[in-house]
């Protein structure tokens, strides 16, 4: 072969090489920009760092809107058999799915341990539900409660269902006894208003976390008890109960324990409008935390500014020590968003009573027409 051609050759070689090269170098920039710009839903993009989260949402709003022109009872009634579904006290288009019925469950038998020896296992700080009843103390950690949402349990003789939903940061007790039936509970996968609907698994009625209102079936238009319970720390329980118990995972394997499938949720501008769209409270951003009694509610800003709040027989207080649950990848590694208190005077002393700890929109959107006290004293206070 002459000197040209083998010239001529390597060169061919040289750009057989680089045409390679760039194709490679494409591909890995299309894949890269691919898995960026994928999905504006942060469930998603967090979805793909940790696939083992929960499934990816469903299209909410849009397909309640569409199922109500077709009839959703009729799906519905698929996954709910024995329930009435011609009792329903709300609109169905209001009703959007999150994730498929049975992803969601509800801890029936519940174990615990000794929060003294919690050392290993939980912060100091990390947020926990907790409700006294009888001297028999429990305390239920949202890192737990965040993969399960409710929990069927008996304290100190009273059969109670604690509640969370991790798009409203409500924590809420209930009597699960209803006249002469008792009741357990569980999750549809469903929500109204970002907010939870729960089932009794007797009749299948539908019941709104929020409210306590059962919302279709049966029970339509019963409201459960609620019962006084603090959102804590585990430090500042263990300090009132030292010998108290914490829940603990049945199964630590099932799912990742202690971490926030939506990170970062609570310092958004907005919830999710996959599962609402407003309207909002004129004056008071939808994420702001607020505490409710009754048709009555303050911001936590407002509150935390005075850290002592009475009204009427009322005391409502504040103090650091508790850390959001919603905020960092681990609930362990959250912002502190502190502890609130709500006591009634009687003539045996201040007396806990229920209240709701939520953000404003879900306030909101069930007591449009209650009382919200919510700007910070100073405009440049940070509101929570």
């Amino acid at each position: 072969m002459s000197k040209g051609g083998f010239g001529f050759e390597r060169a061919m070689i040289k750009l057989a090489l680089q045409t390679v090269a760039v194709a490679i170098a494409v591909g890995v920039l299309v894949w890269l920009f691919t898995g960026f710009f994928e999905s504006n839903d942060p469930h998603e993009s967090y979805k793909v760092e940790t696939p083992a989260e929960r499934p990816p949402i469903k299209n909410g709003i849009a397909e309640a809107q569409a199922l109500a022109k077709i009839g959703p009872m009729e799906y519905w009634r698929k996954e709910f058999p024995k329930g009435d579904f011609d009792q329903m006290t709300v609109d169905p288009a209001g009703i959007v799915t999150a994730v498929d019925f049975g992803i969601v469950q509800a801890l029936d038998q519940p174990i615990f341990q000794p929060v003294s020896e919690a050392r290993g296992s939980v912060s100091k700080k990390e947020p926990v539900i907790s409700i006294v009843f009888n001297n028999d103390a429990r305390a239920y950690p949202l890192r737990t409660l965040m993969w399960h949402e409710v929990v069927n349990d008996t304290v100190g003789g009273v059969p109670v269902a604690v509640t969370y939903c991790p798009f409203c940061d409500s924590g809420i007790v209930f009597d699960r006894r209803l006249g002469d039936e008792l009741l357990d509970f569980g999750v549809t996968g469903k929500l109204r208003a970002s907010n939870l609907i729960m089932y009794d698994r007797e009749t299948e009625s539908w019941w709104q976390q929020f409210t306590g209102e059962a919302i279709s079936g049966a029970h339509a238009g019963e409201r459960l008890i609620m019962l006084p319970a603090r959102m804590e720390s585990v430090a500042s329980f263990q300090a009132r109960h030292p010998d108290g118990q914490l829940l603990i995972p049945t199964d630590r394997g099932s799912n990742p324990y202690g971490r926030n499938p939506y990170p970062k949720y609570d310092s958004r501008t907005g919830p999710f409008t996959t599962y609402y769209d407003g309207p909002y409270h004129p004056a008071v951003p939808p994420m702001a935390r607020v505490v409710a009694v009754g048709d009555k509610a303050w911001s936590l800003a407002y509150l935390r500014q005075r850290g002592r709040l009475k009204e009427g027989d009322l005391v409502i207080t504040w103090e650091p020590g508790r850390l959001s649950a919603l905020d960092h990848l681990f609930v362990s590694q959250g912002r502190d968003v502190g502890i609130v208190t709500v006591e009634r005077r009687t003539e045996n002393g201040l007396v806990s009573i229920p209240f709701q700890l939520t953000f404003a929109f879900v306030y909101y959107a069930f007591n449009p027409l209650g009382t919200l006290i919510g700007a910070p004293d100073q405009a440049d206070a940070e509101w929570e």
